[in-house]
């Protein structure tokens, strides 16, 4: 994808009122890592959401490229040979804010889960901008620079000198999240921030986001 993709993409929801609030900026729904991580449906949740398993099966100070597991590790080598062997390290975002489209307008068995209304964002770098400076207003603690692209889909464990397979915020498993086709926004808040889920007004143009059933 060009890294200047601004859309469309869509938004699935439930309920037509909903989403012809999420159209006009009445109301948009930001949810959270942690509550996607309840949710008890395969597709609708994920339970390692921000989660991703660095694992060493042997790895040695000798190796070319070990200062970049030292540092990931915080291991400090003060001299001698330093030798890892079967260990694994758990890296998890403890949470986020996080808002997700896809690519395409969802089938009728995806449509069931997510939701039957489909609603049309056209340019989601300007919807991504009017968001974050809304959430500004409601959330101080919001770190300037939010993040917005393609989930990766692969496995989430790597090894050894294997990089990871992308920005922990936006990888998921082929597994059962693929056919989803997702794109998200991710926004980050200051450490100690508590996370929950909430709908936020955000003034939006006319014409930016539009409603798939009224397209017909």
């Amino acid at each position: 994808m060009s890294l200047t993709f601004r859309g469309p993409v869509y938004r699935h929801i439930s309920e037509k009122r909903f989403a012809d609030q999420f159209v006009t900026g009445e109301s948009i729904w930001v949810s959270t890592f942690k509550r996607c991580r309840e949710y008890e449906d395969a597709e609708q949740g994920d339970a390692h959401e921000g989660m991703m398993l660095h694992r060493i099966n042997s790895a040695s100070s000798l190796d070319p490229g070990f200062e970049s597991i030292a540092k990931t590790w915080g291991i400090q080598n003060e001299g001698g040979v330093v030798t890892i062997t079967d260990s694994h390290e758990l890296h998890i975002v403890d949470d986020a804010y996080v808002v997700c489209f896809s690519f395409e307008v969802f089938g009728e068995d995806l449509k069931k889960k997510f939701g039957e209304h489909a609603v049309r964002v056209h340019d989601i770098e300007e919807f991504a901008r009017r968001l974050e400076f809304a959430m500004r207003q409601v959330v101080p603690t919001v770190r300037y620079g939010l993040g917005l692209g393609p989930v990766t889909y692969s496995d989430r464990i790597y090894q050894d000198y294997e990089q990871p397979p992308g920005d922990i915020h936006f990888v998921k498993p082929v597994v059962p999240f693929k056919a989803q086709r997702e794109y998200r926004i991710v926004i980050l808040c200051e450490k100690g921030h508590e996370y929950k889920p909430f709908a936020i007004t955000v003034p939006l143009p006319k014409g930016l986001c539009m409603s798939v059933d009224s397209q017909g």
